[in-house]
């Protein structure tokens, strides 16, 4: 509950000093900060549509090292499918309401704190990755520094980026431009 009472105090201020501020006090606590990356590093992922999320009754527990084991689970894809959304029905039924919307958040990637990964990482740098990529931009000849000059064309399509795991368990990822 204190988590989520800290991210919805977050919320409530609109300067992004304050939120910096807030940022800086609440991320001194290690469940704080473990959390909010969980929720904002854009190269975590837990592999769940948010429709599948399940609306449950709440339960009475806060969250729990099931909870956090769970979300490890889903980011190494020890569960998946069905599977998930079971174990994902499972825990929320135990959670109590605060909690139920804390992992909401986390599983939707979306805090509703009105922050984002530059904030994050103003606050504390290196908090969180960054995912950015690099634009096309018309040809000015005021841009070329030197040559030899290594171009490629600009092409129709979907724009999106493939990222090649190929650590543990090899697999690929294509990302939107806003690293969805």
């Amino acid at each position: 509950e204190e988590v989520l009472e800290a991210i919805d105090q977050i919320g409530s201020v609109s300067g992004s000093k304050e939120k910096i501020s807030l940022l800086r006090r609440f991320g001194a606590d290690s469940t704080f900060y473990d959390l909010v990356q969980l929720a904002m590093d854009p190269f975590t992922r837990f592999g769940l549509a948010t429709k599948s999320i399940p609306d449950v009754e709440p339960g009475c527990y806060d969250f729990t090292a099931s909870t956090h084991r769970l979300l490890e689970q889903l980011c190494m894809r020890e569960l998946t499918g069905n599977f998930a959304i079971a174990g994902l029905h499972a825990e929320l039924e135990k959670l109590n309401s605060a909690s139920q919307e804390l992992l909401r958040r986390i599983l939707i990637k979306d805090l509703r704190a009105g922050i984002g990964v530059k904030t994050l990482n103003k606050a504390m740098p290196g908090w969180v990755g960054v995912f950015e990529l690099m634009l096309a931009k018309p040809y000015e000849e005021k841009r070329v520094q030197k040559f030899p000059l290594v171009v490629e064309p600009k092409l129709d399509g979907v724009r999106c980026a493939a990222l090649v795991h190929s650590a543990m368990s090899p697999r690929v990822e294509f990302l939107s431009r806003s690293g969805k």
